[in-house]
């Protein structure tokens, strides 16, 4: 019975891997979560390379951008002039998922650069 159930949804486009896969990659990178957190999570739901790739590239997002934003937001009122803190912040977002690049360019960027006014 479920393997009709199955199919029958199948079918009817219900259940559809690449549309699952844009739906929670986009989800979680709206909640701050950065692309290899993102890419982790979806190969544990058996979702293949292409599928993980196209949902990735369908969130359409500045990866680089919103480093700078989740940094800007969480260390508002500290010095990451501070080593310790600096390293917390990059700490921080590599426990997101986000890239080395991406998490040293945040916390390096000037204060003016992170203008999120828009």
């Amino acid at each position: 019975d479920a393997d009709v159930a199955l199919d029958k949804l199948n079918k009817q486009d219900f259940q559809n891997d690449a549309r699952f896969a844009a739906a929670l990659a986009r989800s979680r990178a709206s909640s701050g979560y950065g692309p290899s957190r993102i890419r982790a999570e979806l190969s544990t739901h058996a979702l293949g390379r292409d599928d993980i790739a196209a949902a990735l590239e369908a969130c359409d997002r500045d990866w680089n951008a919103s480093a700078r934003e989740i940094i800007a937001r969480r260390y508002a009122n500290k010095d990451l002039g501070d080593p310790a803190i600096r390293r917390k912040a990059v700490d921080f977002l590599l426990r997101r998922g986000f890239e080395q690049k991406s998490a040293y360019g945040a916390v390096r960027a000037a204060p003016e650069d992170q203008d999120f006014a828009d």
